[in-house]
């Protein structure tokens, strides 16, 4: 198997405003890690922000 295909990366977009630009606050453990979107200033915990990519994600993964 090659390597290359377990180095990807897959950009994660705000649902609200689709941007890409973000900052990242982690926290102690995945449940209170948020990320604030730049353009819309939304917050969004990890895990939301994943799930709101899951589609995203899916379709890269494969």
């Amino acid at each position: 198997m090659k390597d290359e295909k377990y180095q990807r990366s897959i950009g994660l977009q705000f649902p609200t405003c689709g941007c890409t630009d973000y900052e990242y606050e982690q926290g102690v453990d995945e449940t209170i890690e948020l990320a604030k979107c730049a353009s819309c200033d939304r917050e969004l915990t990890k895990n939301e922000l994943i799930h709101e990519n899951s589609k995203n994600i899916q379709e890269h993964v494969f």
